[in-house]
């Protein structure tokens, strides 16, 4: 059932509500820019490494590889990590102790048993379609899978820290630490000469996220309060998973916007357009620091401020963070076009080839970050299934664009699809906000 349009605001103290909070979210989002922008270069110093480290055309089929398993561990939440974002605040807010302690639970069970199910089926898939050209791909893949249960939890547990409001739990373990044991097991592989191969690095991979996992696992139990831990926990799975499935959908459809193009450029074009494309794809997601820094420690604020009938105060909220993220996605937008064929020419020769799409795929970016914490507003505050349906639209669209434009004109086509998809989505997404919650998802004020 679709809401009443909300209009927020009348309180006359919002501004300074605002403006004593604005400080905290600052500081958080400072800390949290810090790290992903740390980890952000570590982990493109990685991927520049393991491009040199394997040539272009099986640094392709690490990229794929990766991809598929980085695409199906988010079935694997099936939406709970975000359904944690927004019930703990509340939770906690209400001393509802066994209730966090049922959805830590919960989710984890879940969690484990959809990756394990989703892995034995991909690995299946796998062996069967293994025909023909595909086969040099069969065996990466095979490899990849097995980051899907890693990367699922870690998911988990970066929404679990942001929630606790434990900036250095939620982000370091994935943004650090495992970058830096890859990029260790990189250098190690190239002083002892070790087998250039997608296969190689694919497995040193899933040992690093398996060993970050547990560093983050280890430091979240510690944190919870006494009071959670102690819990005898309660269940609302039938509630938890009615409000996880649309969000659950809606990040599955972000991910094939997101990752798709990637996989059908593997499925149209060899390895080498592969490699060539995922690296400026991957160059091209720096642009999002800035916005999931913002909405890293603002969306349980989202959450909470709406339940607490806090508008005018949540209009002021939304409207400082839209500021602050428009302002950033410009200055990262400029930068990246001016640098776009020395970024490229990092990952080694013939990357240099992917500078058009780079700059394409830099403004689809773009528009992806201008849209982000209005669809993360809908999604915090009871509009999940409208957000759904703009996802899925787009990431139809998407594909549908891919499928057309990847034969007819190569990675430049698939850049220029992603960029229309992403184009769709963001207006749409911003006219929803403005609709429900009368203020412009634009609004500079």
């Amino acid at each position: 059932m679709v809401r009443n349009p909300t209009t927020i605001g009348s309180e006359p103290e919002a501004d300074t509500v605002g403006n004593r909070h604005a400080p905290r979210f600052l500081q958080s989002s400072a800390l949290a820019f810090g790290i992903r922008l740390s980890g952000a270069g570590l982990s493109y110093i990685t991927q520049v490494l393991i491009a040199r480290f394997l040539g272009v055309s099986d640094f392709g089929l690490y990229s794929f590889a990766w991809s598929c398993a980085f695409l199906l561990s988010v079935p694997a939440t099936m939406g709970l990590d975000s359904a944690l974002m927004r019930y703990y605040p509340a939770y906690m807010v209400q001393t509802d102790f066994d209730k966090v302690a049922g959805l830590l639970r919960f989710a984890v069970a879940i969690i484990l048993l959809n990756a394990l199910v989703i892995i034995a089926v991909a690995s299946t898939m796998t062996v069967f379609l293994a025909v023909g050209d595909s086969k040099h791909f069969a065996s990466p893949v095979l490899v990849g899978l097995g980051a899907i249960l890693p990367l699922a939890l870690l998911f988990l547990g970066r929404d679990c820290g942001r929630a606790m409001h434990r900036p250095m739990l939620a982000l370091v373990p994935h943004e650090l630490a495992f970058p830096i044991l890859l990029l260790s097991a990189i250098a190690a592989f190239t002083i002892t000469d070790a087998e250039r191969s997608a296969g190689t690095v694919l497995s040193a991979t899933v040992i690093c996220l398996s060993i970050a996992l547990a560093g983050q696992a280890a430091g979240l139990f510690r944190s919870l309060p006494p009071q959670v831990r102690s819990a005898r926990p309660q269940y609302e799975g039938g509630r938890w998973v009615r409000v996880a499935l649309p969000i659950f959908i809606i990040a599955i459809f972000g991910q094939l916007m997101d990752r798709s193009d990637v996989l059908m450029v593997g499925m149209f074009l060899s390895p080498k357009e592969v490699a060539v494309y995922h690296a400026a794809s991957r160059t091209s997601t720096l642009m999002q620091l800035a916005m999931v820094a913002l909405l890293a420690f603002t969306t349980p604020s989202f959450s909470a401020l709406h339940a607490a009938g806090k508008h005018q105060e949540l209009k002021t909220l939304v409207a400082r963070v839209f500021r602050w993220n428009l302002s950033a996605t410009v200055v990262a937008a400029v930068a990246l076009i001016a640098l776009s064929r020395m970024v490229m020419g990092l990952f080694g020769p013939g990357f240099t080839e992917g500078t058009v799409v780079l700059v394409s795929l830099v403004v689809a970016q773009s528009f992806l970050c201008i849209q982000g914490p209005a669809s993360t507003l809908l999604v915090m505050t009871g509009y999940q299934n409208i957000t759904c349906l703009i996802y899925g639209v787009s990431a139809a669209l998407s594909i549908l664009l891919n499928t057309v434009f990847i034969p007819a004109f190569g990675i430049e086509g698939a850049a220029a699809a992603t960029t229309i998809a992403w184009f769709v989505n963001s207006v749409w997404i911003n006219l929803a906000v403005r609709r429900r919650f009368n203020t412009r998802a634009f609004a500079v004020p």
